[in-house]
Order: structure tokens, then C-alpha cells, then sequence
């Protein structure tokens, strides 16, 4: 194999760099109640929590898709199930390991904000734009 062919050949099975973005999806459930307390009645969330995560969403990306589908999940600790209405986002995004690391702190922000037992979001594999 001639020299020039081997430097391609190398350069092509190289791993990529770590910080390189990928594009992908976001999916994110925002719920419009809290978990149920202990009577099983669920209250809305106040607008003001929803406001201020709307505006944190807006600065993921230039846009976003929003549904309102409604759920349903079990109770980690009744283990009944529970109707859930919720807020849907779809949120294409360029994705570093740097990202991945503050979507997980902020998941953890929105969990003590929205008090929830957990916040469902989930990153597609790779997305091309057509």
C-alpha cells in the first residue's frame, strides 16, 4: 500500500475527538401537576415554575416542538398507576459531553422544582437535518 493511502487509511480509523457535537433530540416531559400527596389529589405546578423552565428551554436551542399528550406512569412507592398530563418538548440540539453533563444537573433542577420522583428526558441517537 503506498504511503499517502496508509496516512488515509489511519487518519479514517482515528477515533473521533469526545467534544465534537452531535446532533440530536431532546425529548423532555414537563408534568402540568405535582406527584400525587398522600389522598392521591395532584395540584397544578404554579405558572411561575412553568414560566421559568419554558425560558430555560428556549436557551437550548432556537426551537422546539410542544405537545400536550396525556401519560401515564406507576408510583415508585404505591405502585399504582397514575394518569399524568404533561407538557412534551422535542428539542433538536448539538450535543458534547459537556452538554450531556449539564442536562443531567438540570434534570436534577427541575425534579426539586417541579417535585417530582423523576423528570423523563431522553436523547435520540444521531438526527440528520433533511
Amino acid at each position: 500500500m503506498p504511503a499517502r493511502a496508509r496516512k488515509v487509511a489511519r487518519y479514517w480509523q482515528r477515533p473521533k475527538s469526545r467534544d465534537k457535537a452531535i446532533l440530536r433530540t431532546l425529548t423532555l416531559l414537563i408534568p402540568r401537576s405535582y406527584n400525587p400527596n398522600a389522598e392521591g389529589v395532584r395540584k397544578p405546578v404554579e405558572l411561575s415554575k412553568l414560566v421559568c423552565t419554558f425560558r430555560e428551554i428556549r436557551q437550548l436551542s432556537s426551537g422546539y416542538d410542544l405537545l400536550r399528550p396525556d401519560g401515564w406512569y406507576r408510583d415508585r412507592n404505591t405502585g399504582k398507576g397514575v394518569r399524568d398530563r404533561h407538557f412534551r418538548f422535542d428539542i433538536d440540539m448539538l450535543v458534547t459531553p459537556s452538554v450531556k453533563k449539564r442536562l443531567r444537573a438540570w434534570r436534577g433542577i427541575l425534579e426539586l422544582r417541579l417535585e417530582q420522583q423523576s423528570i423523563y428526558m431522553k436523547l435520540s441517537s444521531r438526527v440528520t437535518w433533511l
